[in-house]
C-alpha cells in the first residue's frame, strides 16, 4: 500500500501542475512604461509600426517567467532595444531603457 501511494503521490502533483492553467498569449496595448528598464524573451521581440510587442517585464526574473505579449510604444523607449543576457532554461533576453 505504501509503495502505492509512494507512486501516485508525485503522479498526483505532475497531473495538477500540467492542469494548471497558462498564461495569455493575447495583445494588450501598453502606450507608456514606467521610466527605466523593460525586459523580454528575445524571440517574443516583434517590432510593428508605432511599437514594440513583447512579452514586457520590468525585472530579469519576471521577464523569464511572463509570456503575455504587450506593445511598447516606440516614442516610450529612449535605447535600445539589446542583448540582456539568459534565462536560467537558456531562454535569450532583450531589454530597452524606457524614458
Amino acid at each position: 500500500m505504501k509503495k502505492v501511494l509512494l507512486i501516485a503521490l508525485p503522479l498526483a502533483a505532475l497531473a495538477t501542475a500540467c492542469a494548471a492553467p497558462t498564461a495569455s498569449t493575447g495583445s494588450q496595448v501598453a502606450s507608456s512604461a514606467p521610466s527605466g528598464s523593460q525586459y523580454c524573451k528575445k524571440d517574443k521581440l516583434a517590432p510593428q509600426a508605432d511599437g514594440l510587442v513583447c512579452s514586457w517585464s520590468s525585472s530579469i526574473s519576471d521577464a523569464c517567467e511572463n509570456n503575455n505579449l504587450t506593445t511598447l510604444s516606440k516614442s516610450a523607449v529612449a535605447s535600445g532595444p539589446s542583448g540582456a543576457g539568459r534565462c536560467g532554461n537558456g531562454q535569450w533576453l532583450v531589454s530597452v531603457t524606457t524614458r
